[in-house]
């Protein structure tokens, strides 16, 4: 029986890992993501082992599915999809060593300070799009990498 939201809504430095089916991953996110905001927060990892549970496949996606009524009113927030580009790079450093995982970090760092910044989409509580949204992060992203560069360690 998977934990219900208020045992997984106790703060912790911990992350919480649920290892579920397709359909159950998908009532968990629906239930849960809310609950810290919205359910743009957080990206899906679908993961395929070998026998020796080393990773053969990856696969991101955001968790909540397309939303047409919201198509090119910039108004979608694209933070789960953002999340999920990391998550990516995360699994493709198992292959291709430190510059993915550097990727993976400064994807990750720049789309969470990008918020704690304060630029957020509405269902955040903020006023940016879509697009305003993706710059701001694009553009901590870049920083971040030029900063990697310029110490030797390029992305």
């Amino acid at each position: 029986m998977p934990p219900t939201p208020a045992l997984m809504s106790g703060a912790t430095d911990r992350t919480l890992v649920i290892p579920a089916l397709n359909r159950d991953g998908d009532c968990l996110s629906d239930l849960v993501l809310p609950m810290f905001g919205s359910i743009a927060g957080a990206e899906s990892i679908l993961l395929a082992f070998d026998e020796d549970y080393r990773t053969t496949c990856a696969m991101a996606e955001a968790p909540h599915g397309t939303a047409p009524a919201l198509q090119g009113k910039d108004v979608a927030n694209p933070l789960a999809m953002i999340l999920a580009c990391g998550g990516v790079m995360h699994y493709a450093a198992e292959r291709h060593g430190a510059p993915a995982e550097r990727a993976s970090r400064a994807i990750y760092d720049a789309a969470l300070e990008t918020v704690a910044s304060g630029v957020k989409t509405h269902d955040l509580g903020g006023g940016a799009g879509t697009t305003e949204f993706t710059t701001a992060v694009v553009e901590r992203i870049r920083t971040k990498i030029d900063v990697g560069s310029s110490r030797g360690s390029a992305v």
